[in-house]
């Protein structure tokens, strides 16, 4: 009848609008599920990392470079067994101004072996001024300062010596003594003899 067509019509239509409704909730429900079911782990890697504070480094002082001590050359007992082993003689300025100059001169002809410093030379003619020479030379030496007996040089200590048994007067009477030496009655060797010990009061030869 038509009554009944136009009610079967009208059930269908909804039936189908209900379908339409129950799939698009469906689909939105499983979408929903996915999604809480999608949840994904979060990635250590992606995760943002709390910050690393480094520890500095321990401040480093520079290094500390030690000075070497001064060359101090061999000690004393080392100097003076080498220097007696030459049998050097002794200086005890009795003996008048030539005396000195010989006492150097034979003192040069060993440093001039032994290749001793300043320094170790002044110790060992320390060592052999005896007597008179010995006692004023510790007077002299005593009233020096530290600084002034490390500078002092071989040449500075044999200038004092001269100064007081080596004197400018008798170097210049010496000088002249050379200067009007003439052979005379002397041998020749005598002559060589006397002319060699004078020519050291003879610089400008």
């Amino acid at each position: 009848s038509p009554s009944l067509n136009s009610s079967f019509l009208y059930f269908c239509q909804l039936m189908a609008t209900r379908g339409r409704g129950r799939g698009r909730a469906g689909r939105g429900g499983r979408a929903g599920r996915g999604g809480r079911g999608g949840d994904q782990q979060p990635d250590p890697l992606n995760q943002q990392q709390p910050p690393i504070f480094q520890q500095p480094p321990p401040h480093q002082h520079p290094p500390v470079f030690q000075q070497p001590p001064p060359y101090q050359g061999q000690n004393h007992v080392q100097i003076m067994g080498q220097f007696r082993v030459l049998s050097p003689p002794t200086f005890t300025g009795a003996d008048g101004p030539q005396a000195v100059d010989d006492w150097f001169m034979n003192l040069e002809r060993i440093f001039e072996v032994l290749n001793y410093s300043d320094q170790e030379k002044i110790v060992c003619a320390r060592f052999q001024m005896i007597g008179d020479a010995g006692r004023w030379w510790s007077d002299v030496w005593r009233l020096k300062t530290t600084a002034e007996r490390d500078a002092m040089t071989w040449e500075q200590m044999k200038l004092f010596i001269s100064e007081r048994y080596y004197p400018y007067h008798f170097r210049e009477q010496m000088e002249r003594q050379f200067y009007a030496l003439q052979q005379g009655n002397l041998s020749v060797e005598e002559y060589e003899r006397e002319f060699t010990r004078l020519s050291h009061f003879a610089p400008h030869i």
